[in-house]
C-alpha cells in the first residue's frame, strides 16, 4: 500500500470528509475511475487520428478516379 499527503482547501477538505471520499475504498474508486476515463480518451484521440488518415486515403482514391475518368474522356474526344 502506498499512502498519500494531499493539501486541500479548509472547505473542500471538510466537505470530502463529510461526504466520506478519504474512505480506501472510495479513493481507489475515484483513482481507477480517472485512470479509465484517461485510457479512454486516448483510444479516442487515437480513432480520430485513424478516421483522418482514413479519409485522407479515401481522397486519394476519389482523385485517381477522377482522373482516370477525365484521361479516358480526353482520349475518347480526341479518337
Amino acid at each position: 500500500m502506498t499512502s498519500i499527503e494531499i493539501q486541500l482547501p479548509p472547505l473542500l477538505a471538510r466537505d470530502a470528509a463529510r461526504a466520506g471520499l478519504f474512505a480506501p475504498d472510495r479513493l481507489e474508486a475515484m483513482f481507477r475511475r480517472q485512470l479509465h476515463v484517461d485510457d479512454l480518451q486516448a483510444f479516442l484521440r487515437e480513432e480520430e487520428d485513424l478516421e483522418e488518415l482514413v479519409m485522407q486515403e479515401i481522397q486519394v482514391d476519389v482523385d485517381a478516379v477522377r482522373a482516370d475518368k477525365r484521361a479516358a474522356k480526353c482520349s475518347t474526344t480526341r479518337a
